[in-house]
């Protein structure tokens, strides 16, 4: 005889109740309560749903995350900008598009009473079922112990299989029952990584690229193929020798820098100002700009005409440049000079020597080493007049304060021109002492 259900097999309890002259009726009650079995394919179902849940929550607080921060990258090209723009749209229209798709449970509170009741009534009647398979195959096979072996367990198998119970049998997915599994992700998850994953390769090109401040733009050009479609390429950076002599050109530079504010300090009271010459990257030196120059024993204006940078190497070449942003960088300088006329604050293009001398007025150039460049003034500070310039106040009165340590400053600048020789030979930092003045 097939057992029966332990909730059902206990002693149950009548209980007379009612009032006195009305008929009486029954309670029935158990010593154990009714459990109701759970579904476990439900329950996988709804962990599934869970994960899924989750996964969503997580992409979407990545993605809002990551355009939250879109405002802190710097660097970002116009084409770049745009496609973050489109990438933050389109978050948008998912998310809209969630809440379209997005169907309300009905709340109608008798419906949803009937519904409650129709459940509990359903499983109160599962539950109070056999619990164990009806036999429907007749009486099971009768295996011998000397017939079980260790290479087939078919009987064991045989006989597990005949005394197993319905929620056993319903528990256990087999090839018959097994629903296929859940594996693709939610459309919008889909959509979401797709956007967070473009996102992300923009940002991170951004960052690899880095913030510039121009320097970008000077080692790109823009060419017109056959088509006459402008394209913008980008030069490669120096490799091998290359690459070493621009690591050494910079190193040549700081030494030259070093080298000025060494000297200048022992002897001149503005060094602060004279050692850069006031040449920084928010202020080039490049061709048109003007600055106080040493021209033999004499402090003179002079306009800037051309530059001159060494290379790297024993064999380093001097190069035309367009500009600088350190005076260390540079090795020769050409230059217009205009000298003091008399008159507060103005500078002639004609000197006095050579009109005297020839009778005419001529105008004067310099071919001068680096370090006989002594400040740059801006050229707010430098008005152009009828055959010549005039200077504001305060370079007026810079143009004053060297002159007032005249000696010193000129002195300082044959020792920093003059050429150095160490155990190894010459140095490779230090120019020819050269001072070319021509008309």
């Amino acid at each position: 005889m097939p057992s029966q259900n332990p909730s059902l097999a206990k002693p149950h309890r009548y209980v007379k109740t009612g009032h006195w002259g009305s008929p009486p009726h029954l309670e029935v009650t158990t010593e154990d309560s009714i459990s109701l079995p759970l579904d476990s394919a439900d329950q996988e179902d709804d962990s599934d749903d869970e994960e899924l849940e989750d996964v969503d929550s997580n992409m979407r607080n990545q993605l809002n995350k990551m355009i939250e921060n879109i405002d802190n990258v710097y660097g970002l090209r116009k084409d770049e900008e745009n496609q973050l723009d489109a990438c933050s749209l389109a978050s948008v229209a998912i998310s809209l598009q969630e809440i379209g798709n997005m169907t309300l449970p009905k709340t109608h509170p008798k419906l949803q009473l009937s519904k409650n009741t129709s459940l509990v009534l359903s499983r109160t009647r599962n539950a109070t079922l056999l619990v164990e398979k009806p036999i429907s195959d007749g009486n099971p096979l009768v295996y011998h112990l000397q017939d079980i072996t260790t290479d087939d367990i078919t009987p064991l198998a045989s006989i597990r299989h005949s005394h197993q119970t319905i929620q056993a049998q319903n528990g256990v997915r087999n090839a018959n029952s097994e629903s296929k599994a859940n594996t693709s992700e939610s459309t919008t998850t889909s959509h979401r990584r797709e956007l967070a994953q473009k996102m992300h390769a923009i940002l991170r090109q951004a960052d690899e690229r880095g913030s510039s401040t121009g320097l970008n733009r000077k080692i790109r050009f823009t060419a017109t193929d056959k088509s006459n479609e402008t394209t913008t390429t980008t030069l490669q950076k120096p490799g091998g020798n290359s690459a070493n002599a621009e690591v050494a050109a910079r190193g040549r530079a700081f030494e030259v820098i070093k080298r000025r504010r060494e000297i200048f300090k022992k002897n001149v009271k503005m060094h602060n100002v004279i050692s850069e010459a006031m040449v920084s990257k928010s202020t080039l030196i490049s061709r048109g700009t003007y600055g106080f120059i040493v021209s033999g024993e004499k402090i003179l204006l002079g306009q800037v005409t051309s530059l001159y940078s060494k290379g790297g190497g024993k064999v380093g070449m001097h190069s035309w440049v367009t500009s600088a942003d350190s005076i260390g960088a540079l090795s020769y300088i050409s230059a217009q000079l205009y000298e003091p006329s008399g008159r507060r604050k103005q500078f002639n293009t004609v000197h006095v020597d050579y009109a005297t001398v020839l009778g005419r007025g001529l105008r004067r150039f310099a071919h001068v080493p680096s370090n006989s460049f002594l400040v740059l003034v801006a050229k707010d500070n430098v008005a152009v007049v009828n055959n010549g310039v005039q200077l504001s106040d305060y370079a007026w009165a810079l143009y004053q304060d060297l002159l007032g340590e005249r000696a010193e400053i000129v002195g300082d600048v044959a020792a920093l021109n003059k050429r150095r020789r160490t155990k190894k030979g010459v140095s490779e930092d230090v120019e020819d002492e050269v001072d070319e003045t021509y008309h």
